[in-house]
C-alpha cells in the first residue's frame, strides 16, 4: 500500500503513507457442512453450518507511534430452509440465515486524516453479526416464470467510526503535556457500536406469450435504518429495476433484437456519511431511465455477432454511491466464439 501526491502546478511528487498498513497480512480458514432432503412428497428441507476463522497480521512504525494490527477471531454461520411444493408449478419458500462479516484489512488497518480527527488502525474490532428471515414464492409454467421475495435482517455489532484511544488518550499528545492543545487532533477508530435493520423486496418475471416473443423484468426495493442514530444506513440503493422485450427467430442466422429499459428512482434518504461523501452529497442521487437496443445473428454454430446501442437517449446518469457517471450514447459491437 502506497501513495504519491502530485502538485499539478509544480509537478512536485510527495511520497506518503498509503491508506492501509503496508505489508499487512490476512488469512482465512473455513469448514462447512450442508444437506438437503425430501420430507415427504410436498416438502423439501435444507440445513447448513459453516465455521470460519480469520487472522490479521502486520505492524508499522508511524509518526504517531507503533501501530499493531495483530487480531484474530472465528464464528459460526448457519441456515435452515423449507420449500413447500404447493402445486406442480408453485413453490412456497422460507429461509432463516445467520451470518457474520469478519473485519477486513480496510476495517483494521486504515489510517486516514479527516476533518473531525485522524483515524488510526482498529485491531480490536470484531465480526458483524446478522440474522435474516426470508419468505417468498416461485412459479413456473410453460409460458410464465417468476418469483417474489421479502426479507428482513437484523444486524448487530456494526463497525462505525467513533472516538478512539491511542496511548491512553483520545487525542495525539504531540508535546506530552497530557492536555489537548491547539493542533492536536482527535483520535478516531472503528468500533462495534452499531445496530441496524435492513429489509427489502425482490421481484422478477419472464413471460413468453409466443415462441418468438419474450417479456422480462425485475424490481428491487431496499430500506436500511441505523438503530442507534435513527437515520438511514449509508449507501442504501434506491428502488431500481429492468424491463425488456425480446424478439427472436428460428430462421437462418437466428436473428434477434431486444429493447431494454434500466431505471432507478432518486435516492434522497441519506446517512450523514452519504451527505459528506463527494460522490453523493446533500442532494443525493438523481433517478434515471435509460434504454438500450441489442441485436445479434449467428453466422455459424460457434460464431455470433452482436450489436449494442446503449443509452440511446444519451442520458446523464450514475448509480447511487458511484463517483463516475456512466457513458452517454455509445455503440458496442462484439464477436462471440463458442468452442
Amino acid at each position: 500500500s502506497g501513495r504519491t501526491d502530485v502538485d499539478n502546478v509544480s509537478g512536485k511528487r510527495s511520497v506518503k503513507r498509503g491508506t492501509w498498513t503496508d505489508g499487512a497480512g490476512y488469512q482465512t480458514l473455513a469448514l462447512y457442512l450442508q444437506d438437503r432432503f425430501n420430507a415427504g412428497q410436498w416438502l423439501t428441507l435444507g440445513a447448513g453450518a459453516r465455521w470460519a476463522s480469520y487472522d490479521i497480521t502486520g505492524n508499522e512504525v508511524s509518526t504517531v507511534g507503533t501501530l499493531n494490527l495483530e487480531s484474530s477471531g472465528s464464528d459460526v454461520t448457519g441456515s435452515v430452509n423449507a420449500v413447500l411444493h404447493a402445486t406442480r408449478n408453485v413453490n412456497l419458500i422460507v429461509n432463516v440465515n445467520r451470518g457474520f462479516r469478519s473485519p477486513n484489512i480496510d476495517d483494521v488497518s486504515v489510517y486516514d486524516e479527516r476533518a473531525e480527527g485522524t483515524e488510526v488502525p482498529s485491531p480490536g474490532v470484531k465480526s458483524v453479526k446478522m440474522i435474516t428471515y426470508e419468505a417468498g414464492v416461485k412459479c413456473e409454467t410453460s409460458r410464465l416464470s417468476g418469483s417474489a421475495f421479502y426479507y428482513y435482517s437484523n444486524v448487530n455489532d456494526l463497525m462505525e467510526r467513533a472516538a478512539g484511544i491511542f496511548n491512553g488518550l483520545t487525542f495525539f499528545d504531540k508535546n506530552g503535556n497530557g492536555l489537548q492543545d491547539k493542533g492536536e487532533v482527535n483520535i478516531l477508530q472503528r468500533a462495534n457500536i452499531g445496530d441496524a435493520v435492513i429489509q427489502g423486496v425482490e421481484l422478477d418475471f419472464n413471460y413468453t406469450p409466443c415462441s418468438w416473443l419474450t417479456v422480462y423484468g425485475n424490481y428491487t426495493w431496499t430500506k436500511g435504518e441505523d438503530g442507534n442514530a435513527n437515520v438511514p444506513l449509508a449507501r442504501i440503493p434506491p428502488d431500481f429495476g429492468t424491463v425488456g422485450v425480446r424478439w427472436s427467430s428460428t430462421a437462418k442466422l437466428a436473428p434477434w433484437v431486444e429493447l431494454v429499459c434500466h431505471a432507478a428512482d432518486s435516492q434522497k434518504e441519506l446517512n450523514p456519511a452519504d451527505i459528506a461523501d463527494a460522490r453523493i452529497g446533500p442532494a443525493g442521487t438523481a433517478g434515471f431511465s435509460i434504454f438500450n437496443v441489442r441485436s445479434g445473428v449467428s453466422l455459424s454454430k460457434h460464431f455470433r455477432l452482436v450489436l449494442n446501442l446503449e443509452n440511446i437517449l444519451d442520458e446523464k446518469y450514475k448509480y447511487h454511491g458511484s463517483g463516475l457517471y456512466r457513458p452517454g450514447f455509445q455503440v458496442v459491437t462484439c464477436a462471440e466464439i463458442g468452442l
